[in-house]
């Protein structure tokens, strides 16, 4: 069975010192995006306190938090996270082709 990771399935906690680690990649980013992310991942707070106190949507709050993940992960723009359940000996086959994609995007 396979399935997509929702952005909600992958919001963690992070430090103040892995969130400053990461600015250098958020620099695309404005310094309202940022300080919503802030507020969820580092400061824990709720995803719907932050939309309302920053008069945003929820969706809004929850795609900001995914990109900055994903840009923690280093997950290109476009892609997505699933997990598959698949025999062992295709374990090494699936890496290969997230490698081989990720190659492409290198072109």
């Amino acid at each position: 069975m396979a399935r997509e990771i929702t952005p909600q399935e992958r919001i963690r906690h992070l430090t103040p010192e892995e969130f400053e680690q990461l600015r250098p990649k958020l620099k695309r980013l404005s310094a309202g995006v940022i300080s919503v992310a802030y507020s969820v991942l580092v400061e824990h707070k709720n995803q719907a306190t932050v939309a309302r106190e920053t008069e945003r949507s929820r969706s809004e709050v929850s795609n900001i938090c995914k990109r900055v993940l994903d840009k923690l992960e280093d997950i290109p723009a476009g892609w997505v996270t699933v997990e598959v359940c698949v025999p062992r000996h295709l374990k090494e086959t699936v890496f290969q082709i997230e490698q081989s994609e990720r190659e492409k995007l290198k072109q």
